[in-house]
């Protein structure tokens, strides 16, 4: 199961010297990336489960193949570097369109 988002902010390690946690600013998604796909589509929530794509619909084959996606992790990036086949690595994506940080505990 994936997890994407089109804008908002998300907690993220600032450095990893110090291991600074905080607050970041995600840039929006753009064309081209299943992100700004979803965000088109004007639902603030949706599941997608990618199992159901088809090469046959039209409205679902685009993915099936190579696209741009956000993949963040522990530190603090654009995230936007990745192209794959979502397919190939998730059954199902859970999408946001507008993020809020966790609460971080002190």
């Amino acid at each position: 199961m994936g997890q994407l988002f089109h804008a908002g902010r998300y907690n993220a390690l600032v450095n990893l010297t110090t291991y600074v946690l905080q607050s970041n600013d995600a840039p929006p998604s753009f064309p081209g990336a299943v992100e700004y796909a979803l965000h088109l589509a004007g639902e603030p929530r949706t599941i997608l489960d990618l199992r159901k794509a088809s090469a046959a619909d039209d409205a679902s084959a685009w993915l099936l193949g190579e696209i741009a996606w956000r993949s963040i992790g522990a530190v603090v990036e654009d995230g936007f570097s990745v192209t794959q086949n979502l397919r190939g690595l998730f059954d199902v994506l859970v999408f946001f369109d507008q993020v809020t940080p966790s609460a971080l505990l002190r």
